[in-house]
C-alpha cells in the first residue's frame, strides 16, 4: 500500500519511527537491496573516503558501475579505494574506482571538479558529504560553513552535473531524522543563519558554538535537503529540456549510524561528547546499514521510480516534515540557493 506522504496520520507515524531509531534500529533486520547490474554506467559519491559514502561506493563498484570517489584529502581517498580492493580480492576491477578532489566546503574545488568532468555522462549522484562543526566558520563564498558543505555545495554541484545527466539517472541526497525536530518557517534571507548567529547571538568567526545551536544547524540544513529534493523534482517534471528524461530525485534518513561525523577535531565541541560517542557506538548500526537505502534509491528498477522526489527510511516511504509542503517558501527557499551559488542561468532549473 501507497500512502500520501502529506496525509498526517502518515506522517506522524513517520516521526515517531524515525525518533524510536535509536532504540530499534539494532534489532530490526538489515536492509538489503538487491543486486543490479550497473555495468556501463557511472556514479558519483561526495565523502566516499569514509562511513556511508565508502560503503555506497563498494556496493556500486560491486555491481559493475564506475564510481567517482569525490574526497576532499587525496590520500585518504587513495586508502579508501585500496581498502575497498583489497576487501573485494580481485572481485572490483581496479579502474571502476576512481578518487577526484573535491571538497564540498569550497566552491572553487568544485567548479575545478566540474571543469575538470566535462561532459562526461552520470548515471548515479550520492550527496552524502557532511559535517557538524562546534564553531563558527566562513567558508570563501562568506557563508557560514556547515551550511555550504551540507546543502549549497551539494546544489551547486547537483545543477552542474544536471546536463550530463542521462535519462534515468538518480540523485540521491542523505538527509537525517534531525530534520522533523526543526519546527519554523526558514527565513529566506538567512539561509545560512549567520544573521542570526551574529546579530541576535553575538557570535564572531572563529567563536565556539553553543551545544545547542551546532544541533539546530544540522536539523536546518539536513530539512533544507528535503526541501531541495521535493523542489528540484517537481522542476524537472516541469522542464521542457528535462521533463521526459526520468531523471529523478530523492532523500533519506540513514539511521543513527557509527560514523566519524560526530567526532571530527573540527566537529562539536561538547561536554558530554564522550557520552555521544559511548551512545551512537551502543545502539547505532553499522555503515553499510547506513547506506543501504541510498543504493537502493539508486538502483531499484521497479518502486522507486515510481516515488520520487520524497523522504524514505530502511527502504520505505516515509513522512517528511510537514514544513516541506509550503509550496511558496520552497520556491522561495530554492531561488535564493540559486543567488547564493551563483548560479548561471543555462544551469537553473
Amino acid at each position: 500500500m501507497v500512502f500520501s506522504t502529506t496525509d498526517y496520520p502518515f506522517y506522524l507515524l513517520s516521526a515517531t519511527l524515525n525518533n524510536i531509531d535509536p532504540i530499534v534500529g539494532r534489532i530490526l533486520p538489515s536492509s538489503r537491496p538487491r543486486s543490479t547490474d550497473l555495468t556501463g554506467k557511472t556514479a558519483i559519491v561526495t565523502g566516499a573516503n569514509i562511513g556511508i559514502g565508502l560503503e555506497a561506493a563498494r556496493a556500486f563498484a560491486a555491481m559493475g558501475g564506475t564510481v567517482i570517489m569525490a574526497c576532499r584529502n587525496q590520500s585518504r581517498g587513495d586508502a579508501a579505494r585500496e581498502q575497498i580492493l583489497a576487501a573485494s580480492k580481485g572481485r572490483i576491477s581496479p579502474d571502476k574506482l576512481q578518487v577526484e578532489i573535491v571538497d564540498v566546503g569550497d566552491f572553487d574545488s568544485i567548479q575545478s571538479f566540474i571543469t575538470r568532468w566535462g561532459d562526461k555522462p552520470l548515471d548515479i549522484l550520492i550527496n552524502n558529504a557532511g559535517v557538524t562543526l562546534g564553531t563558527y566558520s566562513k567558508s570563501t563564498n562568506g557563508l557560514e560553513l556547515s551550511y555550504v558543505t551540507n546543502m549549497l555545495s551539494h546544489y551547486f554541484l547537483t545543477l552542474s552535473l544536471l546536463p550530463v545527466m542521462r535519462p534515468n539517472a538518480r540523485i540521491v541526497n542523505v538527509s537525517s531524522v534531525g530534520s522533523y525536530a526543526y519546527k519554523s518557517q526558514f527565513e529566506v534571507s538567512d539561509l545560512d543563519h549567520s544573521k542570526h548567529i551574529e546579530t541576535k547571538l553575538g557570535l564572531k568567526v572563529g567563536d565556539d558554538f553553543p551545544s545547542g545551536l551546532a544541533f539546530e544547524l544540522y536539523q536546518r540544513q539536513k530539512l533544507l535537503q528535503i526541501y531541495f529534493t521535493r523542489e528540484m523534482q517537481q522542476r524537472l517534471e516541469k522542464s521542457k529540456k528535462y521533463g521526459k528524461m526520468g531523471i529523478s530525485v530523492h532523500c533519506y534518513h540513514p539511521g543513527l549510524v557509527k560514523s566519524t561525523i560526530w567526532a571530527r577535531d573540527d566537529g562539536l565541541k561538547l561536554s558530554w561528547q564522550k557520552w555521544l560517542t559511548r551512545f551512537v557506538n551502543a545502539f547505532g548500526v553499522s555503515t553499510a546499514e547506513g547506506a543501504a537505502t541510498a543504493v537502493y534509491l539508486a538502483t531499484d528498477k521497479d518502486y522507486v521510480p515510481r516515488h520520487s522526489g520524497l523522504y524514505w527510511y530502511r527502504m520505505g516511504l516515509r513522512g517528511a516534515n510537514r514544513l516541506v509542503e509550503d509550496e511558496k517558501t520552497r520556491a522561495l527557499v530554492w531561488d535564493q540557493m540559486a543567488v547564493e551559488a551563483k548560479l548561471t542561468e543555462d544551469l537553473k532549473l
